[in-house]
């Protein structure tokens, strides 16, 4: 079952919704329902059909939200990544900075907490927010590849822009 934050922290993740390639088995939410995409049925997702079988594209029927999986998630992480330059094997990098996310109290927490005024205590006041894996994975991966938090109280992602490098710019991660 997909949480109702999830859908809601998914579709406004507009950087990763850009990063939608729709396929088989992809999970999607419109009009209230959670969908899947199917193999020889024909899906029509984020203003565009898609068929597996022929790939042809026709006249936009839904406009649906993409729920990735953690899976799906830990690829996007990955494409900002050089697995290379970390001298690591892929899975060793997303465990380490996936842990480095959920155990440190770094500067994403000082951020996190300053977005919404308060003291930065701990990181758990910011984790805590987040009831499943998909929530919490979702929430890695926007901040470690776009700088973005999510902020339960508006409910939306923002952009730390005094702990952003030049270089990770907006303009220089799309």
């Amino acid at each position: 079952m997909i949480a109702n934050r999830y859908c809601e922290m998914s579709e406004k993740a507009k950087l990763i919704q850009d990063q939608w390639n729709p396929g088989p088995g992809d999970r999607y939410f419109i009009s209230g329902e959670v969908k899947t995409a199917g193999n020889k049925t024909r899906t029509y997702v984020l203003g565009c059909h898609w068929d597996k079988c022929d790939g042809c594209r026709a006249e936009v029927q839904e406009v649906g939200t993409w729920l990735p999986t953690i899976e799906q998630l830990q690829k996007l992480f990955l494409q900002y990544r050089d697995v290379h330059d970390y001298r690591l094997k892929a899975s060793q990098l997303i465990a380490a900075q996936f842990y480095h996310f959920v155990d440190s109290d770094t500067w994403r927490v000082n951020c996190a907490h300053a977005a919404v005024g308060r003291a930065a205590k701990r990181q758990e006041a910011y984790i805590d927010q987040f009831s499943s894996l998909n929530e919490l994975w979702l929430a890695f991966v926007m901040s470690a590849n776009w700088f973005r938090y999510w902020l339960g109280g508006p409910r939306e992602w923002r952009v730390f822009k005094e702990t952003v490098p030049d270089i990770w710019a907006d303009e220089n991660r799309k």
